[in-house]
């Protein structure tokens, strides 16, 4: 009987690890995109063990509420292993919930209009031509070249895109346009759960900004 209960326990663990660390894989990936794996693997590793444990005290408790052992025990580990299986899923439930943090599914895009004329003499793409971005007391240095511009009617549009990434509150868009560098604060939602169409354009120093979010 303890051979079959170990064997059984066993078998569970293997089954219960494997459901969960993939199951959670799957729903954290779907939430939070898939950014290298990141959350796929949080998935697995971090939900995989709970589903090994519920597996063990299921198997363990079947071998013995039907396979001859103590009833009473068997039913106490099943009972057991469903608490646990419903302590892990009330736990994935809240670690899936998008509004805990900023999703790896989206992107910032946004665009400066600035007179032709601030343009003329800058060379795009090239080191004449930065943007940076960051939130709250993060540095916002300009790191990136503005690879593409487009004029039309006396003005010149510059974009770039920044994963919805880290702090959201004081969120801001540095740019380097020849020796000049200049700030413009988006008024992005504190927690991005989810496609924004682009806003009106408003004034910045020397430009005119707009921004919006997209999934990847």
């Amino acid at each position: 009987m303890k051979i079959i209960t170990a064997l059984s326990a066993l078998a569970g663990a293997v089954i219960g690890f494997a459901a969960a660390g993939f199951g959670a894989a799957a729903l954290l990936g779907s939430v939070f995109g898939h950014r290298e794996g990141s959350a796929e693997m949080s998935g697995f590793f971090g939900f995989g063990p709970i589903g090994a444990l519920a597996g063990t005290l299921l198997g363990a408790g079947l071998a013995l509420r039907f396979g001859g052992g103590s009833v009473v025990w068997g039913l106490r580990l099943m009972v057991t292993a469903g608490v646990v299986a419903v302590c892990g899923g009330l736990l994935l439930a809240v670690v899936a919930t998008p509004d805990r943090g900023p999703s790896y599914s989206y992107v910032i895009e946004f665009e400066l209009e600035y007179p032709e004329a601030t343009l003329a003499a800058v060379n795009i793409p090239s080191s004449e031509a930065m943007w940076g971005a960051a939130g709250a007391d993060l540095d916002d240095h300009p790191i990136s070249q503005f690879f593409d511009k487009k004029c039309d009617s006396g003005v010149c549009v510059l974009n770039g895109s920044v994963a919805a990434l880290g702090p959201m509150s004081d969120f801001r868009i540095a740019a380097s346009i020849g020796p000049k560098k200049y700030r413009y604060p988006l008024n992005l939602p504190l927690t991005v759960t989810g496609p924004v169409d682009w806003t009106e354009w408003t004034h910045g120093e020397g430009a005119r900004v707009r921004w919006r979010i997209v999934r990847k």
